[in-house]
């Protein structure tokens, strides 16, 4: 790839990574249990341990609990959620534990109480 193209993909990986965090902060109403901005990137070199944050805010009127979490890249990254207020809102930080130099994608699985969501799906992106 010639330099050009290089910086166009960081500028749209970039504003692609802010307008989430955007979303994510704005506590959109939605018919969804929980407020838009489902993808965490994970941006550095691989023996780095990056940590990457989510905060998940419930828009449902009933108190929202997670249930579980299924890691999918359990070898590469570990995950911990904690909430910050009990049942409307939960900070999801993960943190690379993966010492190889690729790249990886793949998601988390959260289980709620909610009958409109009761599985949400997280893209983590590194």
């Amino acid at each position: 790839m010639n330099r050009k193209k290089i910086r166009l993909f960081m500028f749209i990986t970039l504003i692609i990574f802010i307008l989430s965090q955007a979303a994510n902060s704005q506590g959109f109403e939605t018919d969804r249990a929980l407020n838009p901005g489902n993808t965490i990137f994970l941006r550095g070199s691989a023996k780095e341990r990056i940590t990457g944050k989510l905060r998940l805010i419930s828009n449902m009127e009933s108190p929202l609990k997670i249930l579980g979490v299924k890691n999918k890249l359990e070898h590469k990254l570990s995950c911990r959620i904690q909430a910050i207020a009990e049942g409307k809102i939960y900070e999801l930080t993960v943190k690379n534990i993966c010492n190889e130099p690729t790249g990886y994608r793949g998601y988390l699985a959260l289980t709620t109480n909610c009958e409109k969501q009761p599985k949400i799906v997280v893209r983590v992106i590194n």
